[in-house]
């Protein structure tokens, strides 16, 4: 899972450390990644006011109050609900972006 995540968090542009893992007989490369710490992911979102809810029945939530971003989505671990929520925010500005550009 983490993996996944991890791939999407750098295809969106989250600053995720690859390293090679094996070079095939035709030289094709297979990637690893580093998945960022929640202090990483924490610090990536610094210009919002996140709150972290952690609910031992339903899992672990984060928020941007002042953006009415709220989706509730309760994930298994804190990083994944930081993560997600991160690119929930990138996928917004992506989109303010465009929309600037019309």
């Amino acid at each position: 899972m983490y993996y996944e995540l991890a791939i999407e968090l750098y295809d969106a542009g989250f600053p995720i450390e690859r390293y090679i893992i094996s070079v095939n007989s035709i030289g094709v490369k297979e990637y690893g990644v580093v998945f960022p710490t929640l202090t990483e992911l924490i610090e990536s979102l610094s210009d919002y006011p996140i709150k972290l809810m952690v609910n031992m029945e339903k899992g672990c939530s984060a928020t941007v109050w002042e953006k009415g971003l709220s989706g509730m989505d309760w994930y298994h671990t804190p990083e994944e609900a930081v993560a997600r929520l991160w690119l929930e925010l990138d996928g917004i500005k992506k989109w303010n972006k465009a929309q600037k550009k019309k």
